[in-house]
């Protein structure tokens, strides 16, 4: 009898620790299956309502994307002059000239002796047929479609970057053209340099946004250039203040390229051969695995939504609101750390970012007060007496703000002032702005009440940027 209730009780023990197995392993695993499910339900909500905004969030809608703000018209031509233009030969031919090679001797001005030009007028003349199709196709087009494969952190833009050299080709086009004394010429390669910028403007990527950025600065300079001597026509002039009209419109590049690296980056988290960091990758497949990557994809999107939604009317505001948005530092448990530890290996440095292009709105906006100036010349027969008199070519003045607040400021010099030029001739009028960007030359951005000071050392140098925000009228 008390066997067989010793049987009884040890069968009874058996089922209750079993049972407690099963309990003390099945709940957590229950827990873990439903917390991994809830977090992948939750992150393809938001990743729902982001695509019903129009926000690229896999390489099937950044392909869309980039199809929608993009055009394939001439993109065969394109194609064949980049290409010959990243060529092995090509670069060997460059290697020792300036601006597209490793030179960077001091290019003299226009009047005086210049002893790289024959030189890059025989590096002209062999690519005379592939400069005389980018002439051709930059003059009035848009974004160009490229064929790319978009593959989240791992898409590749070749065409991007090779449109660097194209801008380069075109800025010593249009050097030649100013020292031949061929305006036309010098035109079509100016208008050119801004085509080449606008031809990868519809790319949904970051660094192809900064070479837009990078290539408008290059015409940006040549232009100056042309401007200042009163070598463009006033045709040349509208058709050049037109083209350059987009890029004052801060809100595309801003909106562009934060889409593209949103896009781009919610497939790398449930990737954990791509994170961006070490000791992520280390502990990659356990956050896949766990939900925890899905939640900082969710973190990360709520995140980007929230960047995407600053304004850009207001350039001071749009700053400050940049730098608010990258210093929300991590709140929480642990685990609440991770995830945004995890986010933030995705997220832009967008301070930065907001600080570039806050800088060519202002450069663009000052060009175009200046071509407004010339053309007021030429329908008046003098240069305008204060910025206001350009009202009558269609200037709103309440859109060149700069980022402090104030207007650029203009000047008719008397005898008193001192108003030398690059090429030491007094100047007419003088139009300037300020670099917003701080640098070792330009600790204390601020508009100053007398327009700065030519510098003189080599334009190679980062000084020559304080140039550009003076514009001088010859």
């Amino acid at each position: 009898m008390s066997h067989i209730l010793r049987r009884k009780t040890f069968r009874w023990l058996t089922f209750v620790l079993f049972g407690m197995v099963l309990f003390c392993c099945g709940v957590p695993t229950t827990i873990f299956f439903f917390s991994k499910n809830m977090a992948r339900r939750s992150l393809e909500e938001k990743l729902e309502q982001l695509a019903a905004k129009g926000i690229p969030i896999d390489d099937a809608s950044m392909a869309e994307f980039y199809h929608q703000h993009s055009s394939a018209d001439n993109v065969d031509r394109w194609i064949g002059v980049l290409d010959t233009l990243s060529s092995k030969s090509f670069s060997e031919q460059c290697t020792k000239l300036p601006i597209v090679g490793n030179n960077s001797n001091p290019i003299p001005k226009h009047d005086e002796p210049w002893a790289d030009q024959a030189a890059v007028e025989q590096l002209m003349s062999q690519y005379a047929d592939t400069m005389k199709q980018l002439l051709d196709i930059a003059q009035d087009n848009g974004p160009v479609r490229y064929p790319i494969q978009f593959q989240g952190y791992n898409t590749l833009h070749p065409y991007t970057q090779n449109s660097r050299t194209a801008a380069r080709m075109l800025h010593l086009e249009a050097i030649l053209a100013a020292r031949s004394g061929d305006h036309d010429r010098e035109f079509r390669a100016i208008n050119a340099m801004i085509g080449v910028s606008l031809s990868i403007r519809g790319e949904p990527s970051l660094v192809s946004q900064l070479v837009v950025i990078a290539t408008h600065g290059m015409a940006i300079q040549c232009l100056q250039s042309a401007v200042s001597a009163n070598r463009l026509s006033a045709e040349q002039l509208a058709k050049l203040r037109a083209r350059l009209a987009p890029f004052s419109d801060i809100n595309h590049v801003y909106s562009v390229g934060l889409m593209g690296e949103l896009g781009s980056a919610i497939p790398a988290f449930n990737n954990p051969s791509i994170l961006p960091s070490p000791q992520m990758t280390r502990f990659g497949k356990l956050m896949v695995e766990s939900g925890l990557a899905d939640r900082a994809a969710r973190d990360y999107a709520i995140r980007m939504e929230q960047a995407l939604e600053i304004p850009t009317d207001n350039l001071q505001n749009f700053l400050a609101d940049c730098e608010a948005w990258e210093s929300q530092l991590a709140n929480g448990g642990m685990i609440d750390r991770l995830q945004v530890a995890l986010s933030q290996q995705y997220s832009p440095a967008l301070s930065a970012l907001a600080a570039a292009i806050v800088r060519v709105k202002m450069m663009n906006d000052l060009a175009t007060l200046a071509i407004a100036t010339r053309q007021y010349e030429f329908a008046s027969g003098e240069l305008p007496k204060q910025l206001e008199d350009l009202q009558s070519q269609g200037i709103d003045l309440k859109q060149f703000q700069c980022v402090d607040g104030n207007l650029p400021l203009y000047l008719i010099p008397d005898n008193t002032t001192s108003t030398a030029s690059a090429d030491d001739k007094a100047s007419r009028a003088i139009l300037w702005s300020f670099n917003p960007q701080k640098m070792a030359q330009n600790p204390t951005p601020g508009l100053s009440p007398t327009p700065p000071a030519k510098v003189t050392s080599d334009p190679t140098s980062g000084e020559m940027e304080l140039n550009w925000w003076r514009w001088d009228f010859e």
